[in-house]
């Protein structure tokens, strides 16, 4: 091999690995761009929802609640939609008076899909109705802390403040919805 086939060689060599040294650092900032826009993974710890004993209910209402589990599996399976499918089966759940599997339910949809306001003031609603009064208007002040504007959290929050005996905090919620939406 002659000296100018062996520059070529080498010459070819170090191409090779600027090009590889170039790809890597491409794949390396993409991930980077990728992860700033992404932002930082959240974990989620969900809770259990307990299954309701259904043999009460008529066979319709049966299906329903079937069909909204079998939605939620589906929504796990694929990997979308999982935060709205645990609301969709935390309502239905509410509207049968099915309190603890309610409240785990909007914990979960709660945890996936916190721009969501329905879950966290659902999830206080069940509460309420529980007779947990105290929790109840923790969780209705973390809704109305992240939605003030949802006159209905504070409406809530103003009726359990005053079955806790709380009137002057009733008040000033009372007053700060009427004052937001006097119609």
């Amino acid at each position: 091999m002659s000296g100018a086939e062996r520059r070529r060689g080498q010459h070819t060599a170090t191409l090779r690995s600027r090009w590889k040294l170039g790809l890597l650092v491409v794949a390396v900032l993409g991930a980077a761009i990728v992860a700033w826009q992404v932002g930082p993974v959240r974990t989620v710890e969900l809770v259990e929802v307990p299954e309701p004993k259904l043999e009460g209910l008529g066979e319709s209402d049966q299906d329903q609640l079937r069909n909204l589990i079998a939605e939620l599996d589906r929504a796990h399976a694929e990997g979308t939609g999982i935060g709205p499918a645990y609301g969709q089966l935390g309502r239905a759940y509410l509207a049968y008076d099915f309190h603890a599997p309610a409240e785990a339910a909007f914990t979960n949809a709660t945890q996936l899909d916190p721009e969501e306001p329905a879950w966290p003031y659902l999830r206080g609603e069940t509460i309420q109705q529980t007779g947990r009064l105290e929790d109840a208007a923790a969780a209705y002040e973390r809704t109305v802390r992240t939605w003030p504007d949802l006159i209905p959290a504070r409406v809530h929050l103003a009726e359990v403040y005053l079955d806790l005996g709380r009137t002057a905090e009733a008040e000033t919620m009372l007053t700060q919805v009427l004052s937001a939406d006097p119609d």
